[in-house]
């Protein structure tokens, strides 16, 4: 009798050795139903500029040029908030404008008298550049909006490079 109760202790102890085993070699390539899952996608930074034309900007002088929006797009700044949507609406990333850099063009037209003389123009604009990281992989279709200007719909591959946009 001894004799058989140590060949089942060992049988047993055999049984979950392997057991264990079994399960920490499955683990990472099976879920708890034993469907098999993919790894998940890395995550990505979305980046991009927008820029105001002169009637939605204005610049002011510091170390270099700086500028923002004006008037009605005063909420257009550095540090205004940049909100990514996954393909459902569903916020999945935030982020903010980070730098603006004002873009001066003063042109002078030399037209003839008769057009009405010697015209300046000054063409300034304001390129605000934002960053938002930690942008899920794997969605498909993305939408991002600036402040609350509305959002514009990019697949994962556009996301992936720098989006331009003017007002």
């Amino acid at each position: 009798m001894a004799a058989t109760v140590r060949r089942t202790a060992e049988l047993a102890a055999a049984v979950l050795a392997c057991s264990l085993a079994l399960t920490a070699c499955g683990s990472s390539s099976a879920d708890t139903d034993g469907s098999t899952s993919a790894a998940t996608p890395a995550a990505f930074a979305m980046n991009g500029t927008l820029m105001l034309s002169a009637h939605q900007s204005q610049a002011t002088r510091t170390t270099r040029f700086k500028c923002g929006g004006s008037g009605g797009y005063y909420d257009i700044q550095v540090g205004a908030q940049v909100v990514v949507y996954g393909p459902q609406g569903q916020t999945v990333a935030a982020g903010s404008i980070t730098d603006a850099i004002s873009h001066v063009h003063d042109i002078h037209l030399d037209i003839s008298k008769e057009a009405g003389g010697p015209v300046d123009i000054n063409d300034d604009s304001c390129e605000l550049v934002w960053s938002v990281s930690g942008v899920p992989g794997g969605l498909g279709m993305y939408s991002y909006e600036i402040s609350h200007r509305g959002a514009l719909v990019v697949s994962e591959a556009d996301a992936k490079s720098t989006q331009t946009a003017t007002i």
